[in-house]
């Protein structure tokens, strides 16, 4: 859940309430980038009432200075110069 869609911010194009579409499920709101919380949380989730549903926040492009929340790389291609500069800033 990032907050973006392919024309634009979700709330400007379509507000949708997560929550209340599964409000008969248990679930938590987590950081989408803490890979060890998702991790824990799906590894153990059989302790938890079933049905379980995460809505895991994320940021676009996080991380890197010319995605980050840049809608536009929903859909455009990344060039091979830009590509190389994202994986210096990620230190990949």
């Amino acid at each position: 859940m990032n907050g973006y869609q392919a024309m634009g911010k979700t709330s400007d194009v379509l507000e949708i309430d997560h929550h209340s579409l599964f409000r008969d499920w248990s679930g938590d709101t987590l950081d989408g980038h803490d890979f060890e919380k998702l991790d824990y949380v799906i590894k153990n989730n059989h302790i938890l009432k079933l049905p379980y549903v995460i809505f895991a926040r994320t940021i676009k492009g996080k991380d890197v200075s010319f995605m980050e929340n840049n809608n536009q790389y929903h859909y455009l291609k990344v060039d091979d110069d830009d590509y190389e500069k994202a994986l210096r800033e990620l230190s990949l």
